[in-house]
């Protein structure tokens, strides 16, 4: 017997049970335990919409989005009545909720991998290599519009308005439309683009944070949607700096801190979501102190026009 099979053994739990259990344990971020538990909960009843539920949101809390779109699936296949089946499995195909939901599922996103080709991506590293030295500490936009530095907050270098922005914008901006469907918001024709460079080296991080909340008129209340390019150098290397999505209620956007779909930062790849998506930076660990191992981007921004004065 191996392990998993003589943990499913233990008497007096049940597949629901444990994917309970399961649930409970990534909400509280344990989410190596909570896979454990789906393992176990699978090889008791793997025909138990429960566990799929968990298995779903476990491959989504650990990157693995393939495998959570395909378990989400599974569980809506197994239990079609689930207003919450449903609409995760919508947001992992890349399809907005279903009119009406009102409970809480995943924030929506769009994900573009081998974004670049390889002479644009071999520009955004040469650029990143010449620049590096003249970035600056990264600092967060405070209620009152200030930017200031809060090393409790944010902890990064980054360059504002990069010169690449010229030809890279445009190659951003087509996917627009397909953002406008997926997150379900009006569309809009940009008043500005925002575009910034960001290195973040060991320890480096940004803890949990809107780009734009609509309780806080701070100067960046006409971001909509948010769009983070990662790329990195031959040869660079780093762990962690993941970013996680947290759950919404779609009705208003309001967040779910417990639940997350974590994005893996792999090299060319580009994640855009709504701007008002709490979200965060995990913190990076690249212990070499090289300057091409670290995490880095082009992030940025796309603004409405903002509201005229009341008539």
């Amino acid at each position: 017997m191996n392990e998993t099979q003589g943990q499913a053994s233990v008497p007096g739990a049940t597949a629901e049970e444990l994917a309970v259990a399961g649930l409970d344990l990534l909400q509280r971020g344990l989410v190596a335990k909570a896979a454990s538990l789906a393992e176990r909960a699978a090889a008791l009843d793997a025909a138990d919409p429960a566990v799929w539920q968990l298995r779903a949101n476990v491959a989504r809390a650990a990157g693995d989005l393939v495998a959570a779109r395909r378990a989400a699936e599974q569980w809506l296949a197994l239990a079609p009545g689930s207003a919450d089946a449903a609409a995760l499995a919508a947001v992992l195909r890349g399809e907005p909720s279903p009119p009406g939901y009102e409970g809480v599922t995943a924030a929506p996103f769009l994900l573009l991998d081998d974004f670049l080709p390889a002479e644009r991506h071999e520009a955004v590293v040469d650029y990143f290599l010449e620049s590096v030295v003249d970035l600056a500490d990264a600092s967060v936009v405070k209620i009152d519009g200030k930017r200031v530095k809060d090393g409790e907050t944010r902890s990064a270098r980054v360059g504002y308005e990069p010169r690449l922005r010229d030809w890279f914008l445009p190659l951003v901006e087509p996917n627009f439309a397909e953002c406008f469907r997926r997150f379900a918001i009006q569309p809009f024709q940009p008043m500005r683009l925002e575009l910034q460079l960001t290195a973040s080296f060991h320890g480096d991080f940004y803890r949990r944070h809107r780009d734009y909340d609509p309780a806080m008129p701070n100067g960046v209340e006409t971001r909509r949607i948010s769009f983070v390019y990662y790329f990195r150098p031959e040869g660079g290397s780093f762990e962690e700096g993941h970013l996680r999505l947290y759950d919404w209620r779609p009705s208003d956007g309001q967040p779910m801190p417990q639940r997350f779909t974590t994005i893996l930062p792999l090299d060319n790849r580009l994640i855009m979501f709504p701007s008002h998506a709490l979200h965060e930076v995990m913190p990076v660990r690249a212990l070499s102190g090289r300057v091409e191992d670290g995490r880095f981007t082009l992030n940025g921004w796309a603004n409405v026009v903002p509201p005229g004065p009341p008539a």
